[in-house]
């Protein structure tokens, strides 16, 4: 019994390296992500919810993935699971609108 006592710290000290080995750093998407209005967004971080919106324009209309992973383009205020308006795969683009009226916009992108 004493000796599982002594290992017990071991096997958890261990256990707690490998999980830290398996996390590692937040990995980039290579490319760009082109938005309509002049912007991009270069080597996007998978996963970071990117917000395209400007305060001086009506809004991003069109987007091009330009990188190498797929791209959420969403239309709502953030980038919640599920409400994504179109999911892009690399070289795809997806226009929001083509109409002055109503105003749809890109508002937020995510690559995946």
């Amino acid at each position: 019994m004493r000796h599982l006592h002594r290992r017990v710290p071991v096997l958890a000290g261990l256990f707690a390296a490998a999980l830290l080995a398996g996390a590692g750093v937040a990995q980039a998407a290579t490319g760009t992500i082109e938005l309509d209005l002049g912007t991009n967004i270069t080597n996007p971080v998978d996963g970071k919810c990117y917000n395209t919106e400007k305060a001086s324009h009506v809004g991003q209309r069109e987007v091009v993935n330009h990188t190498n992973r797929k791209l959420k383009v969403f239309i709502v205020a953030d980038c919640t699971a599920g409400k994504e308006a179109k999911v892009l795969a690399p070289g795809q683009s997806y226009r929001a609108s083509d109409t002055w009226f109503p105003v749809v916009s890109v508002r937020r992108v995510q690559t995946v």
